[in-house]
């Protein structure tokens, strides 16, 4: 269904086929896959590798533009997303109309839909956010949230196998640095926590803590460098 489209190329069984009575008349897009970039309709400059990826639908054509998935099912359910790039089975599979966000890894920021500026790196990292703004995890299972209460909190930073792991709902602001760091925290903000299971127990917020520890539970605006705790 391309009408006056150009400099598009695809390659695949219904790989850019548009939809009827909405056809495509995007420029310079590539499709490589079964069903990749399947209901683009107007959008430009996209990049898509594998078996649906960048799909869309046809009650909701793909109008984005900018966007890069490679990967089975990466970007699938894009429409006017801009400016994201996903990479590894499923990354990124759920976004609609989020911007400028990056997925490396399977599954990476599988269930974002809205959120902008999100860059998640590892396998299921930031998997079950649905939304945010600003959030990074880099390590298998960073900042994967809950699916009964999934991440929409912003500007929360997760480096280290499971860190962050549980963050669930508005939690905000939160900066967990080592192998499971904070991996207690839930709906906590403002907590910074570096070190190796640091903060483990920590629910509370705004507090502070360097090494390998995790006494703090409920309470909030402690500081706690290796053992001793100050207020």
């Amino acid at each position: 269904y391309i009408t006056t489209g150009a400099d598009n190329v695809a390659i695949g069984f219904q790989a850019m086929t548009g939809i009827s009575g909405t056809p495509l008349t995007g420029t310079q897009n590539t499709a490589v896959g079964y069903q990749a970039l399947q209901y683009a309709t107007t959008g430009t400059n996209n990049t898509a590798i594998g078996n649906l990826a960048m799909q869309g639908s046809s009650g909701t054509p793909m109008t984005g533009s900018y966007n890069t998935a490679v990967g089975d099912s990466t970007l699938q359910a894009n429409t006017t997303g801009l400016y994201n790039t996903a990479v590894g089975i499923q990354a990124l599979n759920a976004n609609t109309t989020g911007n400028d966000n990056t997925a490396f890894g399977q599954a990476a920021l599988l269930s974002d839909a809205t959120g902008v500026y999100n860059t998640a790196i590892g396998f299921a990292a930031l998997y079950y956010a649905t939304a945010g703004i600003m959030n990074t995890a880099i390590g298998a299972g960073a900042l994967q949230s809950d699916p009964g209460n999934p991440l929409t909190g912003d500007f929360n930073t997760a480096v280290g196998v499971g860190s962050l792991k549980q963050i669930q709902g508005g939690a905000s602001a939160n900066t967990a640095l080592g192998r499971s760091a904070g991996v207690g925290i839930t709906t906590g903000t403002d907590n910074t926590l570096l070190g190796y299971q640091d903060g483990s127990l920590v629910t509370g917020n705004s507090n502070i803590m360097l090494g390998e520890a995790g006494n703090i539970t409920t309470g909030a605006s402690n500081i706690l460098i290796g053992n001793s705790l100050t207020h």
